[in-house]
């Protein structure tokens, strides 16, 4: 940095649990999690991401992190790369049975900020 620069603010990332729709910044991660019961064998997994959103990150999260008398959360990190709606299409699954327990559509609003 030279002589009088100032340092960029830190951004929270913006976490949304268990959303319907969602509005964010064009090229800002966010991060999306969902409820779930890996004890089970049940993962949540990303089944379509359209073009216009990248995946950046995925992870389980602890039921001690998790809201009280949850299991744990899956948590996936993505960021848009462009405006625009988009629908995200996630799969709650065990990875030894065919199809999908269950599915979660998420539309995302990504407007440029």
């Amino acid at each position: 940095m030279g002589a009088g620069a100032r340092p960029r603010p830190t951004v929270a990332m913006l976490e949304y649990t268990d959303p319907d729709e969602i509005e964010v910044g064009v090229g800002r991660p966010f991060t999306v999690l969902l409820s779930g019961n890996a004890a089970g064998g049940y993962v949540w997994r990303i089944a379509d991401v359209p073009e216009g959103l990248r995946p950046r990150a995925e992870d389980d999260v602890a039921p001690g992190e998790a809201a009280p008398g949850a299991t744990g959360m899956r948590r996936f990190e993505l960021e848009a790369t462009a405006p625009g709606t988009f629908p995200v299409r996630f799969e709650l699954r065990r990875d030894w049975e065919p199809g999908p327990e269950r599915t979660r559509d998420v539309m995302v609003r990504a407007v440029v900020s």
